[in-house]
């Protein structure tokens, strides 16, 4: 009786999870299909066809508003396409949304450990609702992950020095100390800036002049390609630029358009290549050059002629070996230290 209630159990165990999953399906597909009718509202969509939107519309706002984590990009079409009706009705809508919204970012913020998906997805509800509230909460949202101003300072006076130096030998120096503010800045791991922060007015301005310093300083060390003779260039430079390079991949920067790619590939192509390493190239494919001639040559030549005297493994005769033999040291005996006898 007890082993058939817990075969019962696990049969309604595992209709109730059959039937969650079937439901979260059927739900996708409902939402897609509201999505794309949704998609085809325009200003120019026939009255009658309006008017079937945007009472779907309506009640697609209001399912989602209802659920506990809804469908951003679902809500914010239904959200558009009801506030295109204009009227009491549009704006009681929107006040409905932009307070799920709020209420959804001050439910995050209260907790210890704010989901940053849920923010990033309620800012941009709440950005759409009332734009005049949203660099407020933002604002909030960015100070989840504490103080930055340190590491702004930090960066902001290394972006000084940097413009100031820009070309100079102790710009790259600079440069160097940039990508490292830069980094200390956006942050690794728990003190990593969140989106809000990074999207902030000061740490956004600031980090664009760092780029734009990066980038001309760099632009600095490859003007004398472009305008000067290969004489009257530095003999360091185009150590120099490789560095200045690899600081603009590490900050995530392009250096320029294809022509500036080009620019910086001839000059560093000769001095990326030691002298050493040309010779052992050189080496090396003489080598491998020789062996396929002596290879070749001995494949032109042909099979080799056979001599039919010459001795193998058919024609010598085994060596008899006598294994009943006696010999002297099996029937000896030993007199001494050097001495053996035959019997």
């Amino acid at each position: 009786m007890r082993g058939r209630l817990i075969a019962i159990a696990w049969l309604v165990l595992a209709v109730a999870l059959a039937a969650s999953f079937v439901g979260q399906v059927v739900g996708a597909r409902v939402r897609e299909d509201h999505f794309a009718q949704l998609a085809d509202f325009t200003v120019e969509t026939d009255p009658d066809v309006r008017g079937v939107l945007l009472t779907e519309a309506e009640a697609v706002l209001a399912g989602e508003l209802a659920r506990e984590r809804p469908d951003k990009a679902l809500l914010v079409r239904a959200f558009a396409v009801t506030v295109a009706k204009q009227g009491p009705a549009a704006e009681a809508w929107r006040v409905q949304v932009e307070t799920r919204a709020r209420s959804r970012i001050e439910t995050e913020l209260a907790r210890r450990s704010p989901d940053q998906i849920v923010l990033r997805e309620a800012w941009d509800v709440l950005a759409l609702a009332n734009p005049d509230l949203a660099p407020g909460l933002l604002e909030r949202i960015a100070a989840v992950t504490g103080d930055h101003s340190a590491r702004l300072a930090a960066l902001r006076e290394a972006v000084v020095d940097l413009v100031r130096l820009s070309g100079h030998p102790d710009g790259d120096d600079r440069l160097e100390r940039v990508a490292r503010a830069r980094a200390d800045l956006i942050g690794e791991g728990a003190t990593r800036m969140n989106w809000a922060a990074r999207e902030s007015a000061p740490v956004t301005t600031l980090l664009n002049a760092a780029g734009a310093a990066a980038l001309g300083h760099f632009n600095a060390l490859l003007a004398p390609y472009r305008t000067q003779p290969p004489g009257e260039r530095a003999a360091d430079q185009p150590a120099r630029l490789r560095a200045a390079w690899a600081q603009l991949k590490a900050m995530d920067l392009v250096a320029g358009d294809a022509e500036t790619t080009a620019v910086y590939a001839a000059a560093v192509r000769r001095d990326r290549v030691p002298p050493v390493g040309v010779a052992f190239s050189v080496l090396m494919t003489g080598l491998l050059f020789g062996g396929l001639a002596v290879a070749f040559r001995r494949v032109a030549r042909g099979p080799s002629p056979i001599d039919p005297m010459a001795e193998t493994l058919e024609n010598v005769e085994p060596i008899d070996l006598d294994t009943d033999a006696e010999t002297l040291a099996s029937k000896g005996r030993t007199t001494g230290a050097d001495e053996t006898h035959a019997d």
